[in-house]
Order: structure tokens, then sequence, then C-alpha cells
């Protein structure tokens, strides 16, 4: 049966609702058009196992801090999946919603109230709780992880560099706009990039031509068919190309060779191989938590191959999706002043870097298409 909060009014609030959620809930998904302030610093999470918050950013009404202590109070293994829709989409973020599940059962608060201090405590408010069917649930979830792709991963970083409303509007044709930029990072247009997209284009056609057999390589590796030594011998002879010669597609120099000669490759093709089989059926929300898991797995068993070689890869198959990870990178990073995730695994930076270079290739379109394409222009 529904039950309709009318605030400011009714003996319970909706701090207590949410309170009582955050306490109780096995898993949860809130989304909110603007967070000023985060509330529930002092209530305990209690065994919460998926915990995933979209935050609306139009004209910059929410707060830095009020960001700041939502990713304090979250523990560390369920900050990842928290993000900021950016302003830059043509369509305003207001959704007011918190859905969760609990010992099997599926609920939602649905209604006008934003997370803010008021809208919680004194405001004239109409919310409507409700508990719902297991398949109205799994639409809303992957509402949520549709919305996550196309926002950006909040992290300590990404508050830093957000430009919260200052209440300060700017003349545009006698109108009267906020300055609502998060991040602004236009690719120089000129016949020297355009020369060098037209050549990362080429690369990236002729990898087509070796896709199949560098992918049976690495499936015949990860299966125990192939040995190591083998492996890097074979995959050696495709990849070694120079780049002076019509066969090559490699988007890296010799970052490969310096780092991975040695490397365990069973360990690194079985890791991209179950990346690329769970990418068939999974959406990008879930496929990067799993890049990040896989990372992290080759982190704790030293093996080399989990930065230049398992980027490369990933680039080359899914250049849509994930950057290459080398020197370059890094020096465009620092020369642009993002700091990644200092909170997150090795696997999660790398998912903080994937996901606000998706952005910037949002920016740039149709310019740049996509990730392999920027990789070469931060080279400029």
């Amino acid at each position: 049966m529904a039950k309709i909060f009318l605030n400011p009014e009714d003996n319970e609030s909706l701090k207590d609702v949410y309170t009582k959620v955050f306490q109780e809930a096995d898993e949860i998904y809130l989304a909110t058009a603007f967070l000023t302030e985060w509330s529930f610093s002092k209530v305990k999470l209690g065994s919460c196992k998926q915990f995933v918050a979209i935050i609306g950013t139009h004209f910059g009404l929410t707060k830095k801090q009020a960001c700041r202590d939502l990713m304090k109070w979250l523990p560390e293994s369920l900050r990842s999946h928290i993000y900021a829709f950016p302003f830059e989409q043509q369509s305003t973020f207001h959704p007011k919603v918190l859905v969760w599940k609990k010992d099997e059962k599926f609920f939602s608060l649905i209604g006008s109230s934003n997370l803010t201090s008021a809208a919680l405590n004194k405001n004239y408010e109409i919310n409507v709780k409700n508990e719902i069917e297991a398949k109205d649930y799994e639409r809303i979830v992957e509402w949520f992880k549709d919305r996550s792709d196309e926002s950006q991963v909040m992290s300590q970083s990404w508050i830093d560099s957000y430009e919260e409303s200052k209440v300060v509007y700017k003349s545009k044709n006698g109108k009267k706009e906020p300055n609502e930029k998060v991040f602004d990072v236009r690719l120089p247009q000129n016949s020297e990039s355009r020369k060098w997209l037209e050549g990362r284009r080429k690369q990236m056609k002729v990898f087509k031509r070796y896709k199949a057999k560098l992918f049976d390589l690495m499936k015949e590796n990860a299966a125990g068919r192939l040995s190591n030594k083998k492996f890097w011998e074979d995959f050696c002879e495709i990849w070694h190309a120079r780049f002076d010669e019509e066969n090559q597609f490699r988007f890296q120099n010799n970052g490969v060779e310096r780092s991975c000669s040695k490397a365990n490759w069973h360990e690194a093709t079985n890791a991209f191989m179950f990346i690329y089989k769970k990418s068939e059926k999974c959406s990008v929300f879930e496929l990067d938590k799993i890049v990040a898991e896989q990372i992290d797995r080759l982190k704790r068993k030293k093996n080399p191959a989990r930065k230049a070689w398992l980027s490369e890869m990933l680039c080359q198959f899914f250049p849509n999706t994930y950057p290459l990870l080398d020197d370059p990178v890094n020096q465009w990073v620092k020369n642009i002043g993002w700091k990644l995730d200092r909170g997150g695994s090795e696997g999660k930076k790398y998912i903080d870097l994937a996901t606000r270079l998706r952005s910037v290739v949002k920016e740039n379109k149709p310019f740049v298409n996509n990730l392999a394409e920027l990789d070469i222009l931060m080279q400029l």
C-alpha cells in the first residue's frame, strides 16, 4: 500500500525515511536534481552492498561540500558508483527518486524533494513511498545505468574541478544566464591535428585486419592451449611493426616491450577475455566495474601487463569506452591539472580517467569521435 508524505505537516519527516533506508536496505539507487547538503553523516550505513547515486549539476546548484560529505560518508568500497550528471546534456536532469531492495522486496520513494535540508524537513513537498514489483525495480535500475553512462564519476578531483554557482550571472544577448561550466577541454582543430587524426584513423583500419588473429592468440593463451612463451613470440610478430610500415597499428611506442616481456600472459589474457565476454551482455556502467576489478586483480598479482598492454588492448577493442594508459597520457593529465581519484584503487583511477575522457570526446564531437582518436591529439 502506498504511503503519501505531505510535508512539512506529516509527523514522519522525509529525513527519517531516508535514514531508515540507509540503515536497512541491501541495494540503494538515488537520484536528485541537485545536492546542497548531505544530512546523513551521522547515520550508519547498514548492510548495503550496492549504492548508486546520480547528482545533477545544472546551473551549479549542487554544492561541493555536500559532495565531499557524501563521499566521506560512504565506505571506500561503495564510492565508485557516485555520478555527476553533466550540464552539457540537452535535457535537464530533474529526478527526485530513491529506490531500494530489502529482503527480496522492492520499494520506491518518488516525489518533489531534492536532497536539501529544507526539502527533507520544512518545505512544502509531496512524496509517495510504495512497494513495487521486481520488474519495475529492474526497469528503474536500467534507467540508472543508462544515465550513469552519460555522467561523470564523482571523485575528489571532480569535486575540486567543479564550479558551483555563486549566484553570479553573465549577460548574453541581453539575457542573464548562469555560468554552469564544469569541464571545458577544447581540442585544437587545425591542419596539424587533422593530419594526426588521419594517421590514427588509418591505424584503426589496419588493426581491423589483425583483430581476429590477436583475439585468437589471447583466447588460446587464456585457455592454456598456448604457452606464455609462444604467445609472446606470436604476439610480437604482429605487434613489432615499425611506425613507418604500412601494417603498423599500435598506438604507443615501446611501452609494452619495455614493461611486459616477462609478464604472466596467462593471467593477463584471462583478464582481457573475461572483460570481453562480459561486454557482450552488460552496460558500460557494469563493464567499468569489471574492468576496474580485473586491473586490481592483476595488480595484486604484480602483473606488469595491467597498464601498457591491457589498456592498449582495451583501447583497440573498445575505442569508444577505454583509453590508453602510457607516459604521454599521464603527462597530458598532469598538464591539464586533473588529479585522478586519490582515494581509489588503480582500477578505479583508470575508470575515473576513462569517464573524464569520454566527456572530452562529447565536448569535441564531431571533430574527434572516440578515445582512440583523442589519444593521438593528447600527444600534440
